[in-house]
């Protein structure tokens, strides 16, 4: 029986069973229903308005390795963002262009003739590209992180992307700048326990920035 930290969300805990009963050994999994450094997120979250299910989904999601590589690039070449669509449709494009090289053989296999089978193949091909397209703009507003600090390469850009979609969510609501500090350092040093930062690590980040965007700007 998993022993979730104190304060953990009731809904929280119940995506976070689900998960882990699918993928019992997954240590950021555990590490977000177990770790006792949860308690005092939970607890600072517990006055933000939107679900704290969310911010943990975000948390998960971007600290899979795969995400957290892609987002190491800038967002114009970035790729693999967008599975499962981007391969299926390959998958019928690719299917669609065979049974055109081989018409003969395909519609002795299919029955009857293969036009109306070619045109739904490149139909779902279509739908999956664009829908693989927008998946991918979701994280064009995660900026490229351009300089090392402290916390290593990763946990860097695991804080940026979740920085940018916490500042996302919190637009229609008071959440101070020092309170996302917090909530970023707290939930990094669970994910990435090897480094320590402290929301005074998090804020000196910001401010750089900040200044190397309106620099960029000028």
């Amino acid at each position: 029986m998993i022993e979730f930290a104190r304060n953990t969300p009731p809904e929280v805990a119940n995506w976070l069973r689900t998960q882990l009963g699918a993928m019992p050994n997954h240590p950021i999994l555990i590490a977000l229903a177990t770790d006792e450094r949860m308690s005092a997120l939970w607890a600072e979250l517990k006055k933000w308005q939107p679900e704290p299910l969310t911010f943990v989904q975000l948390a998960a999601h971007f600290s899979a390795p795969a995400i957290l590589s892609a987002l190491q690039t800038p967002p114009e070449e970035r790729v693999g963002l967008s599975w499962p669509e981007s391969p299926l449709g390959i998958a019928a494009e690719d299917f669609a262009t065979r049974l055109e090289c081989w018409p003969d053989a395909a519609t002795e296999l299919w029955g009857e003739p293969i036009d109306a089978l070619v045109e739904r193949l490149r139909a779902f091909a279509s739908v999956a590209f664009e829908r693989a397209k927008a998946n991918q703009s979701v994280y064009d507003y995660i900026a490229e992180p351009r300089q090392g600090g402290r916390g290593g390469r990763e946990q860097l850009v695991f804080r940026e992307a979740l920085s940018a979609a916490l500042q996302r969510l919190s637009k229609d609501y008071s959440l101070p700048k020092e309170r996302q500090d917090r909530i970023i350092a707290a939930i990094a040093n669970v994910v990435f326990p090897e480094y320590r930062v402290d929301p005074e690590t998090i804020r000196r980040h910001r401010q750089r920035q900040r200044r190397r965007q309106k620099g960029g700007d000028n």
